[in-house]
């Protein structure tokens, strides 16, 4: 009986990423898969921590830890690979916590940077930071990883279901590969509910802003049909919502907190 567990939108919280992990044994059966569904960086102050993490996990588990880019991964690499021009749009939306995230050891280093830069243009200052984070970085081979990840698949299809960070074109019979954008597997905004050949589970928006329903705060949204949203806005919420999917029984169940005993609680999504 194996178990496919999803999780999304860590966003930083080193914390809260923990507290999931110990809700997730993969030691117990070989059959057993963990899905990371992406935005790993932004908000939080341990981005570089976690992406360290996961590079471990996938290490530990290679067969049984699936890694998915969200769109604040995308964005990060595209400012550490300079690939937009406008190297400062990426600090302006929520970029600054990640980049120092990665001076987590040496924070005056940092500092020195961004205090030089005066004499510097903003361009050379960046690339001040760009090259003491791929140094960093380079010491455990995260930037070798990084590279790996951002180049793969941005979904995930098993028989009965499609893992992505933020939607897809939902076009039938396997269309939908090809019908979907390569942004939309990212960034697909609104998003899709209703009724799909498999079921899909994303992240991106947050439980409420679909359910339109606050308490769905920090807790997997099903739509009664074939949408799963697990993005529980961690940075408000402290909370990272995990999916689980009993292969054999094919229900799903989720976890919530106890408030009297604080002890977390698995219920079935139904």
């Amino acid at each position: 009986m194996a178990k496919i567990y999803a999780v999304s939108d860590i966003h930083g919280c080193y914390k809260a990423f923990r507290q999931v992990l110990r809700l997730i044994d993969l030691s117990v059966s070989k059959e057993n898969q963990l899905y990371l569904l992406g935005d790993y960086v932004d908000g939080g102050k341990d981005s570089y921590r976690i992406l360290k993490q996961i590079m471990k996990l996938e290490q530990k588990y290679p067969e049984q830890i699936k890694v998915l880019w969200g769109n604040h991964d995308e964005a990060f690499m595209n400012w550490l690979e300079q690939k937009d021009n406008d190297l400062f749009g990426y600090l302006s939306s929520g970029g600054v916590s990640t980049i120092k995230s990665f001076f987590r050891d040496n924070p005056e280093e940092y500092n020195i940077i961004v205090k030089n830069a005066d004499g510097k243009s903003k361009r050379a200052m960046v690339q001040d930071l760009i090259t003491a984070i791929k140094s960093v970085g380079n010491k455990t081979g995260l930037i070798k990883w990084l590279h790996k990840k951002d180049a793969a698949s941005r979904f995930i299809e098993t028989d009965n279901q499609i893992f992505v960070h933020a939607g897809i074109a939902e076009y039938p019979d396997g269309l939908w590969k090809y019908a979907t954008a390569d942004e939309e597997f990212t960034n697909m905004y609104p998003p899709k509910t209703g009724s799909f050949y498999k079921d899909i589970i994303a992240g991106h928006v947050w439980s409420t802003e679909v359910s339109k329903d606050l308490s769905y705060a920090g807790k997997v949204y099903w739509d009664g049909e074939s949408h799963f949203f697990i993005d529980g806005n961690v940075l408000a919420t402290k909370n990272i919502p995990v999916l689980e999917y009993d292969t054999e029984t094919k229900k799903y169940f989720s976890f919530e907190k106890n408030t009297e005993t604080d002890s977390l609680i698995k219920y079935e999504i139904k």
